[in-house]
């Protein structure tokens, strides 16, 4: 059998044929020898079973073909055999067939956290992201208000990252997309800190609770967001929590009395013993503010367990500098708060979460202070700050 194939010179090429240009001209018949002519094949017999010369030059002409030629082969062949794979039907082009799920991945839920290597080894639902399952499935308008919660509850608005977090629930909820964990943490944490500046209605006490269940269930098992709704859930054993009631659905949860003092019959009272105008008055009228007195009433309730007093009262010194630097610029404000009446922390420690609650109202005092509009003048002093508690007991 005899195949004729003529071409002619390629522009721009000279005097060079078609057929001898790299990449181009006639494409010879599997097992077939040139003859002749340039473009003219004859098949090349041989033994059954054994490849000819022939056989051999074209297998070497196929590879030397350009790569992205070859690269696509390998891709349109790996894909048509899948889909025959997966439809137990012969092999046939993507084109024709309609596209099919690796039949490896599972339609199940998507656990949170869990690693991959590949999309692949997650569900068919998520992709592989950073070595873990990630939901495919997004509701945008959901992450912003979850990302709204989360800067709410650093700056300690418990009450606006609860609506933050409320909202992005209802997002994800008509979205139609499973709840992240991110979101159900957040809002348990944000119940938590709501209730602890006494800024909470209703039954508070249960919906936070509840809550913390919730973030445990849907957080990764060990992960951090697990350990830190486990380790508020164990501190309620102390303030009502039935621990045996834990594991019954819908089981009410703070059935027990709540020995701590309550916000409602506590009372603060802060007192700075500076006096005058400039940067003492711009500090005086924030030590006399709402906002300090409900940081030193969290403070005190939230280290009541350690003393248990029905009434404490502390004091905190503070230091205040604003000088000049070589060059006749005002340098910024320096404020230093430090609890004079109890044993300094040790180094390294949080004071606003160890330690006695004075170092907590001092770190509140501290954060509170870096936010204050100081006068553009020189001053130095230094004052104390007298804070009481009384429960009422």
């Amino acid at each position: 059998m005899v195949s004729r194939h003529t071409t002619a010179p390629r522009n721009g090429a000279g005097n060079i044929p078609v057929s001898r240009q790299r990449g181009y001209g006639p494409v010879r018949p599997p097992f077939a020898t040139q003859r002749g002519a340039p473009g003219a094949f004859v098949l090349d017999r041989g033994s059954p079973g054994q490849p000819t010369c022939g056989a051999m030059r074209d297998v070497l002409a196929i590879l030397r073909r350009p790569a992205p030629c070859l690269v696509a082969m390998a891709l349109a062949s790996s894909a048509c055999d899948l889909v025959s794979r997966a439809q137990g039907t012969p092999s046939v082009s993507a084109a024709a067939s309609p596209p099919v799920a690796c039949p490896h991945r599972s339609d199940a839920a998507v656990v949170e956290g869990e690693t991959c290597t590949r999309t692949d080894d997650c569900p068919v639902t998520a992709h592989c992201i950073d070595g873990h399952c990630t939901l495919a499935a997004r509701s945008y308008r959901g992450e912003v208000h979850a990302e709204r919660g989360t800067r709410a509850l650093a700056t300690g608005r418990s009450t606006d990252a609860v609506t933050e977090f409320r909202a992005a629930e209802t997002a994800y909820r008509e979205r139609g997309v499973a709840l992240p964990s991110a979101v159900a943490c957040g809002l348990a944490r944000a119940l938590v800190g709501q209730n602890d500046r006494s800024e909470a209605t209703g039954d508070a006490r249960e919906v936070m609770a509840h809550a913390l269940v919730n973030c445990i269930a849907q957080a990764p098992p060990g992960s951090a967001q697990a350990d830190e709704a486990l380790s508020l859930l164990a501190s309620l054993g102390d303030r009502g929590l039935d621990v045996n009631a834990l594991d019954r659905p819908d089981a009410a949860l703070m059935t027990g009395h709540d020995p701590r003092p309550t916000p409602a019959t506590t009372r603060v009272r802060v007192m700075f013993s500076g006096s005058g105008d400039g940067s003492r008055q711009v500090f005086r009228e924030f030590a006399q503010g709402d906002p300090l007195r409900i940081e030193a009433l969290r403070c005190f309730l939230q280290g009541w367990n350690a003393g248990r007093s029905a009434e404490d009262q502390g004091t905190l010194r503070v230091a205040y500098v604003r000088g000049t630097d070589d060059y006749d610029e005002l340098t910024a404000p320096r404020v230093t708060v430090v609890a004079t009446d109890v044993p300094p922390l040790p180094a390294g420690s949080d004071g606003g979460v160890s330690g006695h609650w004075l170092h907590c109202v001092a770190t509140a005092v501290q954060a509170g202070a870096g936010a204050l509009r100081w006068p553009a003048r020189q001053e130095r002093w230094s004052e104390t700050l007298m804070i009481s508690v009384d429960t009422g007991r």
